[in-house]
């Protein structure tokens, strides 16, 4: 194939990404607007006292409200993990101070984000996790600084 007809061909290739697919332009514009999303950042997980008050906590404030989504991060930064993680290590655990509340809530089969999805939904908001990977700060917060 010529150097010509390479480039031809990529950049029809590029045309034909750039208008999409139609069925998913579709769905996007029956996508619902939000009036307010609602970003729970930083102490996501309140777990020093019982499931039903970090609930109260974390939803009282929206009742009654025009928040239509929950953008939910739980407080860890996204380098260690306030919920059973396969991959993270529980925020504290590099220092031997894991949380025991956090521990008794998955025991008991309260994980924290299936505890916001599931009181999300039943409050008819769209839920989201907000992860994101922290910058240096957390290095200064000795249980949120994860081994890897």
């Amino acid at each position: 194939m010529s150097k010509t007809a390479k480039q031809s061909l990529v950049l029809a290739l590029l045309v034909l990404s750039s208008l999409g697919n139609p069925c998913a332009a579709a769905e996007r514009s029956a996508v619902k607007p939000y009036r307010v999303i609602f970003n729970s950042d930083g102490m996501g997980v309140d777990n020093r006292g019982s499931v039903d008050a970090y609930i109260q906590k974390l939803f009282g404030p929206l009742e009654d409200s025009h928040v239509d989504a929950l953008f939910w991060s739980d407080g860890a930064g996204g380098n260690t993990a306030n919920y059973d993680s396969e991959v993270l290590e529980l925020t504290g655990a590099r220092i031997g101070e894991d949380h025991p509340e956090l521990l008794r809530w998955i025991k008991e089969g309260n994980d924290p984000p299936k505890v916001v999805v599931r009181e999300a939904k039943t409050r008819g908001l769209d839920v989201f996790y907000s992860f994101r990977i922290n910058d240096i700060h957390d290095a200064f917060i000795a249980g949120e600084f994860p081994t890897f």
